[in-house]
């Protein structure tokens, strides 16, 4: 169970050593849009978290046109958003993601789009030889922090599948739930699954087909003695032998007997070992922390047969989860012990703290809930609208027709490329710039102090071919801005100032760890010496760095050298 965030999915992404990402999708509840831009960069490969300069505008653009056709995102609609990191700049791009997803329409009242996985298939340089990776976790593909789970599992093609059921009800995942065809039924069925160290992939369930196959529910009720991790729990789903890890914030009873939650003095002082999230244009001087704040996890661990089994993905312990949502779990075969030292782990352990439940409710939380629901029915109304939007002498045009609200609840609505919002009516203008053209609308709706926000995308609006041009002019100038900083962060790991690389170049001379290095400590032998070390068997690398180092005056004068020392 650990954060799960885009520092690690980067590396879950990764292609294998000799293959380039060919085709795949993903599928999530919620989605941040600055996320998304970043996927297409470590689909490549080539840029991970931890030494990518996002700032690299035209490296980003370059990545979603590479991939916008070979790569999907499917989200519940209204459950799209952007971060509170999010910058007018980056908004720009927003527009160029929209081909690459697809909103699934579900009446969330009754039951919601909640699955979390990917499915990615890989192809050699030759394009003879084809690996594939299916990744189930519990994480939306969003910047929190929340304690997760996640799986990487690595296929190839075999001419015997032991995994031939577990293929078709992937294969039944895709046309039944996603209605997509990016992979045959023919090509599922002959890829067998690496293990997972002693774990071993046996079921891959999709809800509500499988509600009744669970090995763990039996007539609706969560077996006895299984232990459960889950962010959210349905009073009547457990029994009293079972063992739940929760949040506190969502128990208002006492569910079952054995009740823990994460230990929140240990989140207070900072011992999770917090991350640091960055994204598009920085404010120099300030860092932005995102915390673990809670559990997102959905796991469930249980014996049959006398063997330990371990069950997770996505699917919360609710009705909801287990048997009306669309969702997604994995059953892997566990280690022997791992029942009872995942018990003896929650029971000793000073990260889980006994769950007291609080006999009185705080009638404050429960108002704002009221209110709440109250804008959950009023978003669910303006998602089922026919909104029609136009674009037409600098003009962008939202038309629309909304039956009158009751008094007290405000709905303002801006461009995602704007930052101030206009109030909802029938017809709203404004006057934009050719590259602030967009089809994702930002609403926020608001009373007595509670408020939501999403994006609501006009699918039917097709922005102009001069949008992408200017988009790109853009993104292309801005990254001249960042060029020392690509340098510099391809070459040191994400040490990207001067100031940090000249510390590193002492502590380099004082180990002995490069051959080339000098005696003198001069930034441009240090580049010289680890384009030498760190890319003369990565060609592709090293000619992206030669690329850069043609547009930056102070340079130049390398160029000529390390041309030579790549023949």
């Amino acid at each position: 169970m650990l954060p799960v965030n885009i520092d690690n999915l980067s590396a879950y992404l990764k292609p294998p050593l000799g293959y380039r990402f060919d085709k795949g999708f993903t599928t999530t509840y919620s989605l941040h849009l600055d996320i998304l831009l970043t996927m297409p960069m470590f689909l490549d490969g080539r840029l991970s978290e931890e030494n990518a300069v996002i700032e690299n505008y035209a490296g980003v653009v370059a990545a979603i046109k590479s991939f916008k056709d070979k790569f999907k995102v499917y989200v519940q609609k209204g459950e799209i958003q952007t971060s509170s990191l999010a910058s007018k700049k980056a908004s720009k791009l927003y527009e160029l993601l929209r081909p690459m997803i697809q909103e699934i329409h579900k009446d969330t009242t009754k039951s919601s789009f909640h699955p979390k996985l990917w499915l990615l298939r890989y192809e050699s340089e030759n394009g003879k030889s084809k690996k594939y990776r299916l990744i189930v976790l519990s994480k939306n593909l969003t910047n929190s922090k929340d304690l997760d789970i996640a799986v990487v599992f690595d296929g190839t093609i075999q001419e015997e599948s032991k995994h031939k059921e577990i293929n078709e009800n992937i294969f039944y995942f895709c046309k039944n739930i996603l209605e997509d065809d990016t992979f045959s039924e023919e090509e599922l069925k002959q890829v067998i699954w690496d293990n997972i160290d002693d774990y071993s992939l046996e079921n891959f369930y999709v809800l509500p087909k499988d509600k009744n196959k669970l090995p763990f529910v039996s007539k609706r009720k969560i077996n006895d003695k299984t232990i459960v991790f889950s962010p959210f729990v349905s009073n009547d789903v457990l029994t009293e032998k079972s063992i739940l890890v929760t949040r506190e914030e969502e128990i208002k009873e006492q569910v079952c007997k054995n009740m823990y939650t994460i230990n929140s003095s240990l989140i207070e002082k900072e011992e999770l070992l917090p991350q640091k999230l960055e994204m598009f244009e920085k404010e120099k001087n300030v860092s932005n922390k995102v915390f673990i704040h809670q559990l997102h996890a959905k796991i469930y661990v249980y014996k049959k047969n006398h063997k330990n089994w371990l069950t997770f993905g996505s699917a919360n312990a609710t009705h909801r989860g287990l048997s009306k949502n669309d969702e997604i779990l994995v059953e892997l075969k566990a280690p022997r012990g791992f029942y009872e030292n995942t018990k003896n782990y929650i029971e000793t352990n000073k990260f889980f703290v006994e769950l007291e439940v609080q006999d009185k409710v705080d009638d404050s939380q429960d108002n704002s809930q009221k209110i709440l629901d109250e804008l959950d029915d009023i978003k669910r109304k303006i998602l089922n609208l026919k909104i029609k939007l136009e674009y037409k002498d600098e003009k962008l045009v939202l038309k629309s027709t909304m039956e009158e609200l009751e008094e007290g609840i405000k709905i303002e609505v801006t461009p995602s490329s704007r930052i101030s919002f206009q109030h909802f009516k029938e017809k709203l203008f404004w006057k934009v710039e050719e590259s602030e053209i967009t089809g994702w609308f930002r609403f926020r709706l608001s009373k007595e102090g509670e408020s939501r926000e999403f994006l609501f995308n006009d699918e039917d609006f097709e922005i102009q071919e001069d949008y992408v041009k200017n988009v790109e002019k853009e993104a292309s100038e801005k990254s001249l801005d960042y060029l020392k900083a690509n340098i510099f962060a391809l070459l040191n790991d994400g040490n990207i100032t001067k100031s940090k690389m000249r510390e590193s170049i002492k502590e380099d001379i004082s180990d002995g760890m490069h051959n080339y290095c000098s005696k003198r400590v001069d930034t441009h032998e240090y580049i010289y010496d680890l384009m030498l070390d760190k890319y003369a068997m990565n060609v592709s690398e090293y000619n992206t760095l030669l690329g850069l180092f043609e547009k930056v005056d102070e340079y130049k004068s390398l160029l000529d050298v390390l041309q030579k020392a790549e023949v």
